[in-house]
């Protein structure tokens, strides 16, 4: 039997847990996102990049790897459009 994983490294990211959850660090994020990435599941780890950038906008790992999710999820037209909705 596997011992309960604490209840802050799903609550970024999952729309399941109370928003209120402890926040995880940014490079856990990142490591959250790298996992959903590799099963394929870009709109969470879109989110969970996002919510790392909010938490650290001055990493540009995280920036780098948001535009990269962006572009695979919904092509280069996608990257520019968010990109120019939130002004950068």
């Amino acid at each position: 039997m596997w011992p309960e994983r604490p209840a802050c490294l799903h609550a970024p990211c999952s729309p399941a847990l109370p928003r209120r959850a402890p926040a995880a660090p940014p490079q856990l994020l990142l490591y959250l996102s790298r996992a959903y990435y590799d099963s394929d599941n870009l709109l969470q780890a879109k989110k969970c990049l996002l919510r790392a950038i909010h938490l650290d906008p001055t990493n540009y790992a995280l920036w780098f790897n948001a535009a990269l999710t962006m572009q695979v999820r919904c092509g280069a037209r996608g990257v520019c459009a968010w990109l120019s909705r939130s002004g950068g």
